[in-house]
């Protein structure tokens, strides 16, 4: 196995995690301190009371700390990099169909597509990540 292969595959995955971070505290941050603008940014209905949206940016932002370690060394925290790879798919899967039933509202779409792709792309490159530290194992 070449190693210069497998870093590869790992500094791509570092770099997606990395940009995930970036994407989620990009609203997370804000929406911790002025909620009523991002909600607005995102084309979302605003709420009555403002804690709860903000509440909720907070924890955001605190489940985005996960993905640092998942990023560091992503097969040693191999739970920790499946979870912050799901987590995507579950904020698409809460935009696409929860958000909708509970609000009345359609999803910010972007928001939904968004979501998908960096699931998906962080998706791939773990299993090459993985794969690829498997076979390395094997070879030894």
């Amino acid at each position: 196995m070449n190693p210069s292969k497998h870093h590869l595959a790992l500094t791509r995955f570092r770099w997606a995690i990395g940009a995930g971070f970036l994407l989620a505290n990009l609203f997370a941050l804000p929406g911790i301190f002025v909620p009523g603008a991002v909600l607005s940014l995102l084309k979302v209905q605003l709420t009555t009371q403002p804690v709860w949206p903000a509440f909720a940016f907070l924890l955001t932002f605190l489940v985005s700390l996960f993905f640092i370690p998942a990023a560091i060394n992503p097969v040693r925290n191999l739970p920790t990099a499946i979870v912050s790879v799901a987590s995507w798919f579950v904020v698409a899967l809460y935009w696409a169909i929860f958000y909708p039933r509970m609000s009345g509202d359609s999803a910010p779409h972007v928001v939904v597509l968004v979501a998908l792709a960096m699931g998906l792309l962080q998706a791939a490159l773990l299993i090459q990540v993985v794969r690829q530290w498997l076979v390395a194992q094997l070879s030894t």
